[in-house]
């Protein structure tokens, strides 16, 4: 691969490991054990053998049941769509409701009130009979796994099927609120289909699913449209890069021993920033203000012997080939990130689809490869959405990418000069976006996806030489993510 040199310095200089590589070999190995710990904590391939904290509960209860509502939203889109067509007796009906009892399948796990939001769901999307079906069978599966329905828990699936029956399925007041309490928007759908009185409740469920049926069709377009254009632009950086018409990654002049240290103090003190937020119930505001907070690792630079302004030379805080062109840069590298980020989902997909078929449909809450971000969107006021858009699409973008493209990919990067230049960018892209994916909340699973954008930003890195590019496309990412779900929400 012929990529062309951006500078002179394409490996270590000679006086690099003199200055500010006092230590030796002790510190980077102690960072690299640090950051291996970290990856293993926050991936859950080593979770610790207790219970849940109530408050961990509550807000993972949340988080179910804002997904379930957005799933909810989307099947009953698709359902809107056949009703659109006119198509309910055909094959087409027949199909489309197949795809939606896969879809509700996939669901089909976690704790008890997740199984009943589903089964109302299944009632309202595919008639009463499979109301009854999923309560049986939430019954067996509970008796098999030695699970306690609660007396409770048993007199909603009752007002479930009283709900759906043809002959009595009128509810009192206190049925319906009880609906309402237990399963949240599946609760309100139930009502709206099945009483008398709501039919127009149902109307607006119904014309509020063909809007969001109208959305969905234009961002699916659109999508594939920007990732075909995208695509395109991949090729075309690839042969370029062939031919040698693409700059790499300048070496850095210094020692590259302080940059792993320095990503192991960051995620020391993200974590501990982000924990004394939480004590203190900083909400939105104190963990924005902990992103921030973290980045005083970087004075590590300085105190191995790099001169600051070097160090964030390094990093990327340059103008690049001038602000107009690395933000045009950036948006032509978010079309290309996209191929990426569709082979990841794939990956995804197959991990969770993979580890639903091992372990089985169990009691366990799953939220799924979700963000807990998505739990304080359903009932967020306009400064709450506000804090949301400031920690997504402004604090974890300049944060992370100062952290893992600047300093972490930088760092891979400058450690394998001597390697083939495809080998190095592959290797140190691989291993930063694997490594940036593990740390994030949403779990293992979402892994390969997660892994996939960190993958493409640091392709950016490597083209652009400055991290304008990448932090405009993680921001793009996050606001586009954010926006979307809101819409479905709302």
């Amino acid at each position: 691969m012929n990529f062309r040199p951006d500078s002179a310095h394409d490996h270590i200089s000679g006086d690099g490991p003199s200055r500010g590589g006092s230590g030796g070999l002790v510190l980077p190995i102690l960072a690299w054990m640090v950051v291996i710990a970290v990856i293993i904590w926050r991936s859950g391939l080593m979770t610790p053998d207790q219970q849940p904290s109530p408050d961990s509960k509550a807000q993972e209860s949340v988080l179910v049941d804002v997904i379930l509502k957005m799933q909810g939203k989307l099947l009953l889109a698709m359902k809107a769509a056949e009703s659109l067509q006119g198509n309910q007796a055909g094959s087409d009906a027949v199909e489309m409701n197949e795809q939606i009892r896969e879809q509700l399948e996939a669901l089909v796990t976690g704790p008890v009130s997740q199984r009943q939001q589903v089964a109302a769901l299944a009632g309202v999307l595919l008639g009463p009979d499979e109301v009854d079906e999923m309560l049986v069978r939430l019954d067996r599966d509970a008796a098999e796994a030695g699970v306690e329905i609660t007396p409770e828990a048993h007199h909603l699936s009752k007002i479930l099927r009283q709900a759906f029956d043809s002959t009595d399925g009128e509810l009192d007041s206190s049925e319906r609120d009880l609906l309402r309490t237990d399963l949240g928007w599946s609760g309100e759908l139930v009502i709206a289909r099945t009483q008398p009185d709501q039919s127009e409740s149902w109307k607006q469920f119904q014309q509020s699913s063909v809007w969001l049926l109208g959305g969905m069709m234009f961002v699916m377009v659109a999508g594939v449209l920007l990732a075909l254009a995208g695509l395109i632009g991949l090729i075309i950086g690839v042969v370029w890069s062939f031919k040698g018409y693409l700059n790499v990654l300048p070496a850095s002049k210094y020692s590259i021993r302080p940059g792993i240290e320095v990503f192991a103090i960051w995620l020391i003190l993200f974590y501990l920033f982000s924990q004394l937020s939480g004590s203190l119930g900083g909400g939105l505001v104190g963990a924005t203000l902990a992103f921030f907070a973290s980045l005083l690792a970087i004075l590590w630079y300085p105190l191995r012997g790099v001169p600051l302004r070097q160090a964030m030379a390094d990093i990327g805080y340059t103008r690049g080939r001038g602000w107009i062109r690395e933000i045009l840069a950036g948006c032509a590298g978010y079309a290309m990130m996209l191929p990426i980020l569709a082979i990841g989902l794939v990956g995804t997909i197959l991990l969770m689809q993979s580890g639903a078929a091992g372990e089985g449909a169990g009691f366990q809450s799953d939220a799924g490869a979700a963000h807990p971000i998505f739990s304080m969107l359903a009932n967020s006021t306009i400064a709450g959405l506000v804090s949301i858009y400031l920690l997504a699409a402004v604090a974890a973008p300049v944060v992370e990418e100062t952290i893992f493209r600047g300093v972490l990919y930088r760092h891979l990067r400058d450690s394998s000069r001597s390697w083939a230049i495809w080998l190095s960018i592959g290797m140190s892209g691989l291993v930063s976006g694997v490594i940036f994916a593990a740390i994030h909340p949403q779990g293992w699973m979402a892994i390969p996806a997660l892994g996939a954008i960190g993958f493409a930003l640091a392709l950016a890195r490597e083209w652009r030489n400055s991290l304008i590019a990448p932090m405009l496309m993680h921001a793009l990412n996050n606001g586009l993510v954010i926006t979307m779900a809101m819409l479905v929400l709302s």
